[in-house]
């Protein structure tokens, strides 16, 4: 397996696969215990809030150390920003699985989160070393849609462990899926980014991110990803309390339901990726801005006038990943293109505002789940408007 250059004309298609895996290990930790989560709680005898830190405590840590990692890839280097990160994300795995307490299952995620944090900034810099013009926005759209698609797949693994073997066998599938990848690393992935930065410092590490901070343009496409992510990740979130606890289907069978979600961000990811070199980015980006606000409003109305079962509700989800398709591919194509001397902290800039995007998403479906049945529709709504208003009013600098 070899990298392509810049001016590759074709993709290399192992080595893509090897960079959507490094993209998608920490999406696939997310979610990958989340038919589980009525279960840790009754093992532990913890509140649904304090189940709920599991993910919000993963999140938040996902968003903020990929902030550290961007500077230390741009200035070490990728490979061994991957190595760190794919240590730290087994060892929280294990930590997770022998965690005697909620408390120390919480810990463990945190420790997953740090280490799932620098896989993605490390792929997604290496795809920029490796990439560029129409070339980069065709390899994210690839592992855009494995990344996004990682935490509706998870699922359908999770609740088949879940049920077979208990919730703690999710956190041995997530080691293994990490020992695996670090294999292909030591034997395949190149180092890619040899111009570095004599040293780094607190006034670096500033330096870095000021421009991508000061770009209007750059700041247009990240947090509209951002307030679409959130989208994504109140389906996540509140998906468990929605289909076991009020339709009352089986940890089983709600893991099969994101991931027949998941056929429509595919469709929306070959979209962008054919239209991107005919249509301009911001009319893409309206474009999966509009039928992802259609699939929240269609999943609010079909409760409201009382149509309530399992597959109205995925076939509303279909609908919004679609949109989500496009917007997240053309998003982050974007937002890279203008920054190719500092992939690195781009891209760590970018995860963070997106993965704060989720954490929004999920602490205010929490704060709806008194609401039966509408909660995780009323917050997808929120989302997407909040979404669309924003690229809207930032259209001119896009």
């Amino acid at each position: 397996m070899t990298t392509e250059s810049p001016s590759s004309e074709k993709l290399n298609v192992p080595f893509l696969a090897l960079l959507s895996g490094l993209t998608a290990l920490g999406q696939f930790a997310t979610s990958v215990y989340l038919p589980s989560l009525p279960s840790i709680g009754r093992d532990f005898s913890a509140s649904v809030q304090m189940v709920q830190l599991t993910l919000l405590a993963y999140l938040v840590c996902f968003a903020v150390f990929q902030l550290l990692w961007g500077p230390l890839a741009d200035r070490f280097g990728r490979k061994p920003i991957v190595y760190a990160g794919i240590i730290g994300f087994v060892g929280g795995s294990a930590v997770s699985f022998l965690a005697p307490t909620i408390a120390v299952l919480i810990a463990g995620r945190a420790l997953q989160a740090v280490g799932g944090s620098a896989t993605i900034v490390a792929g997604r810099a290496i795809v920029r070393d490796t990439h560029s013009g129409g070339m980069l926005a065709q390899a994210l759209a690839i592992i855009t849609i494995i990344f996004s698609a990682a935490p509706a797949l998870a699922p359908l693994i999770g609740g088949v462990l879940e049920v077979f073997f208990g919730w703690r066998s999710t956190f041995l599938a997530a080691a293994a899926l990490g020992l695996i990848l670090l294999a292909f690393v030591t034997s395949s992935l190149k180092e890619t980014h040899r111009v570095r930065p004599a040293s780094m410092s607190v006034q670096n590490v500033f330096d870095l991110y000021a421009p991508l901070l000061r770009s209007a343009r750059f700041l247009g496409y990240v947090i509209t990803s951002a307030f679409a992510m959130g989208g994504l990740y109140v389906f996540f979130s509140g998906g468990p309390q929605l289909f076991i606890n009020e339709l009352h289907v089986s940890p089983a069978e709600y893991g099969v339901y994101p991931t027949f979600t998941v056929l429509g961000f595919v469709a929306g990811g070959i979209i962008a990726r054919r239209m991107t070199l005919r249509t301009s980015a911001p009319r893409l980006m309206t474009l999966g801005l509009l039928i992802s606000l259609v699939g929240g409003a269609l999943m609010l109305a079909f409760p409201m006038l009382k149509v309530i079962h399992p597959f109205v509700y995925n076939a509303c989800m279909f609908v919004f990943v679609s949109g989500l398709g496009i917007t997240l591919t053309i998003a982050i194509a974007e937002a890279l293109r203008d920054f190719p001397e500092r992939a690195g902290a781009a891209s760590a800039m970018v995860g963070f505002l997106q993965i704060m995007g989720a954490s929004l998403g999920t602490v205010l479906v929490g704060r709806l789940a008194h609401i039966e049945f509408l909660a995780v529709p009323i917050a997808m709504v929120v989302m997407s408007v909040l979404g669309l208003v924003y690229f809207l009013a930032m259209s001119r600098h896009v």
